[in-house]
């Protein structure tokens, strides 16, 4: 039950706050919790400090999420 509260808070705050990562990860399966989604909202938990983030760091940081495909390097 708690944790279904957590998510759907998670939800609600990303909805209102910064709605591009729910876009991003609509598709996807396993959405959020994904280990990329959960890595960029780690470092980047708002669309101002995502926008900041560096492609190179972007895709540094996927990669270590473990994406392997589609990403560029970033230079």
């Amino acid at each position: 039950m708690l944790r279904q509260q957590v998510s759907n808070q998670l939800w609600s705050l990303l909805r209102e706050y910064f709605p591009a990562m729910i876009e991003a990860f609509r598709d996807k399966p396993g959405t959020l919790t994904r280990p990329d989604a959960r890595r960029i909202l780690a470092v980047a938990p708002t669309h101002a400090l995502a926008a900041k983030l560096q492609l190179w760091k972007l895709t540094a940081m996927l990669r270590r999420a473990g994406c392997r495909r589609g990403h560029r390097d970033g230079r």
